[in-house]
Order: C-alpha cells, then sequence, then structure tokens
C-alpha cells in the first residue's frame, strides 16, 4: 500500500495514464520521470552536504571560541585570587 492507495486503486490510475499517453510513451514517460526523479536526489544530496559544509565551524571560529574560554578561565581565577586575598586581609585584621 502506498500512501494510502489500494492495488484496485493504482490499478485504475496505471489504465488512465495507460489510455491517456497510449503503450508508446508510457516507456518514454518513466524513462523521464526516473530522470527527473533521480536529478531531484541528487540536488537533495548536494543541498544537504552543503549546510553540513557550512554549519561546521571553521578554524576562526574554534580559535575565537577558545580565547573566549581562555578569557572566562582566566577572569574567574582572578575573582578566585581577589577572594583568597580578601581572605588573607580580613583574617590578619581579626
Amino acid at each position: 500500500m502506498i500512501g494510502g492507495l489500494g492495488m484496485p486503486e493504482l490499478l485504475i490510475i496505471l489504465f488512465v495514464v495507460l489510455l491517456l499517453f497510449g503503450s508508446k510513451k508510457l516507456p518514454e514517460l518513466a524513462k523521464g520521470m526516473g530522470k527527473a526523479f533521480g536529478e531531484f536526489k541528487r540536488t537533495q544530496r548536494a543541498t544537504e552536504f552543503k549546510i553540513k559544509e557550512e554549519s561546521k565551524p571553521t578554524k576562526e571560529t574554534e580559535v575565537i571560541e577558545k580565547k573566549e574560554e581562555m578569557k572566562a578561565e582566566t577572569e574567574s581565577e582572578e575573582e578566585k585570587l581577589e577572594t583568597t586575598e580578601a581572605t588573607e586581609k580580613s583574617e590578619t585584621k581579626a
């Protein structure tokens, strides 16, 4: 069963197509549809590949992300150092 169509429906559709195009044109029609479907699939795969390539991080974005991580780590270390110094000062005064 294809998309809700049973065997009787498919046979009726095939019969109508045969009447419209004739038995000589039917192979040409099928060949053209096959080529069109193949081209559609090729284009779809190429587009998916292009989207995947564009979404991959580049070297520049990786470098920027690493710099931001290093900056965040440095800032957190500086905050820890300041907290430690402030604690030592308060202990010294006490």
